[in-house]
């Protein structure tokens, strides 16, 4: 929804052929890299237990005074 409102809005394109094409030709290239960044956000999920005890550790510390 948001590529045919961006579209229509900014690129001033409004037929349906016209937005398709703008989406396959402008996002085709980030998609090049899904891979790199699928392997990143799976880093990312693995490291959230790991985030979640730091910040917890971090107040703990700092706004609350236990060590």
């Amino acid at each position: 929804m948001t590529i045919y409102l961006f579209t229509v809005q900014e690129e001033q394109r409004f037929s349906i052929k016209q937005i398709h094409k703008y989406a396959c030709d402008y996002y085709m290239i980030g998609f090049q890299d899904l891979a790199h960044m699928l392997v990143f956000l799976i880093v990312l999920i693995n490291y959230q237990k790991l985030f979640r005890r730091f910040s917890a550790s971090y107040l703990k510390t700092f706004y609350l005074g236990i060590a």
